[in-house]
């Protein structure tokens, strides 16, 4: 049952039938993993039947910001409504978005700190203090439509406590982005995968409620329009690194690929910490190495029948496959990989899964990779492999060398200050004594 509830309805009134129960023609719920979640409806724009028991229009209570509640209970509010005519007959199509995108009305005017804690950062963003100062955040009003009050929980495993200490700075972001949709937010800086339960969110390094085995799709017996794709168009196969304008050099390339073009492809990063760091730039240098040069693998499954699956008949009806669950699909070619589940979509009126999508999603709604505000640099690649070569063949950091020299050169410098300082008092105490002599009596 799908119900249309008012946009000041209290947190805890939607155990209800609301406004309206809505009858629509069609109904889809659409989520992705670290992505959008959207709710989307159609309903003729006709009288009810009155033999239901309806005295009104329901379709009439399908308005700007009020909010429907999903057959599975989740809560989505409006945000666009389409007017159109098919056959004669009006239609109106509402799409909404989940009511977690409610924290986008809350605006964080500051929020600063050093921790390398996600919990930390995710309860200091969430506290709000009435004085604006250092360390401490400064929420705006929002819209006012209503007060909703968010629970949350983040998995202790996303407190990493070999990273180096990480230094984050909110200014004028929404709660939503500062969480999600901006390449510093915490589930892009610290990791992890965002589950949503309306009132409720988590972060933990794999989906709360996901399954490793869930499903094992191959084409022809138990699903058809599977499309599988291998894309190497971003891939990247050299990275020459350093922190704080150029230090602390550092390269890495991928040998079997050198050469080939186009799949030579080379980036230059620098780093920004509070202070230059080897033991900082090394795992941000593996983990973007890891994130961009490997080949992208795509499944799109458009129909699934599960009735042919190996897990029984009634299996789809016992446990619905879940955006973050893990399992085996196989293409007409014969590929086969296990995947996960990074997008599904559902038919709110059958519970029927209408589509799938596994494997790596690129712009994925507020999802952005966390490297897309790194600062780039454009360095003299044959210097720089001069540079890697000699440091590996001395064992050490050139930069630290350089260091070294110029402290050298600094001492020498002093050293040359002293002396020209002593070569002026003698020649102070020459032009004394000459002075002495030029007033001493001629014998």
């Amino acid at each position: 049952m799908i119900t249309v509830h008012g946009m000041h309805t209290e947190q805890n009134d939607f155990n209800n039938c609301g406004l309206a129960v809505i009858r629509p023609t069609s109904a889809y719920v659409a989520e992705e993993l670290n992505g959008r979640y959207d709710m989307e409806i159609e309903v003729p724009c006709v009288p009810d039947d009155p033999r239901e028991g309806h005295s009104e229009d329901s379709w009439k209570f399908l308005k700007m910001y009020n909010i429907l509640k999903s057959s599975e209970g989740q809560l989505f509010m409006i945000h666009k409504i389409d007017y159109s005519v098919k056959n004669g007959v009006p239609y109106l199509r509402a799409y909404a978005n989940h009511i977690w995108y409610y924290l986008a009305d809350m605006l964080t005017l500051e929020c600063q700190g050093q921790n390398n804690n996600a919990w930390q950062v995710v309860n200091h963003l969430f506290e709000p203090r009435d004085v604006h100062g250092n360390g401490c955040t400064w929420f705006s009003g929002g819209t006012g439509l209503t007060t909703y009050n968010f629970d949350k929980y983040i998995n202790p495993e996303l407190v990493l406590l070999q990273d180096p200490p990480r230094k984050y700075n909110y200014r004028y972001v929404q709660l939503a982005n500062a969480l999600l949709g901006n390449s510093d937010s915490v589930v892009n800086v610290w990791g992890g995968e965002l589950y949503r339960d309306n009132f409720y969110f988590r972060i933990d390094r794999q989906k709360y409620g996901t399954v490793d085995d869930a499903f094992e799709l191959v084409y022809g017996v138990n699903c058809r329009d599977v499309k599988y794709t291998e894309d190497t168009t971003n891939r990247k196969t050299e990275i020459h690194a350093s922190c704080n304008g150029g230090q602390y050099p550092y390269a890495k390339s991928i040998v079997p690929d050198a050469g080939l073009f186009p799949h030579q492809a080379i980036s230059g990063l620098d780093f920004s910490y509070e202070y230059p760091s080897y033991e900082a730039l090394i795992p941000d240098v593996d983990a973007w190495w890891a994130e961009n040069t490997g080949w992208l693998y795509n499944w799109e499954v458009d129909y699934v029948d599960f009735k042919n699956t190996n897990r029984g008949a009634n299996w789809d009806q016992i446990r619905k496959i879940r955006v973050g669950d893990r399992g085996v699909v196989q293409d007409a070619f014969g590929h086969r990989q296990t995947q996960k589940v990074i997008a599904t979509k559902y038919n709110d009126i059958t519970g029927r899964l209408e589509s799938i999508k596994l494997g790596s999603f690129k712009d994925s709604g507020l999802h952005e990779s966390q490297w897309d505000k790194k600062v780039m640099k454009t360095e003299d690649e044959p210097v720089m492999k001069r540079v890697r070569c000699i440091e590996r063949e001395l064992g050490t950091d050139i930069s630290n060398i350089a260091g070294d020299i110029q402290g050298i050169n600094n001492d020498i410098g002093t050293l040359n200050s002293d002396v020209d300082g002593i070569n002026h008092s003698i020649d102070d105490i020459n032009a004394a004594i000459q002075d002495i002599y030029s007033k001493l009596p001629n014998p």
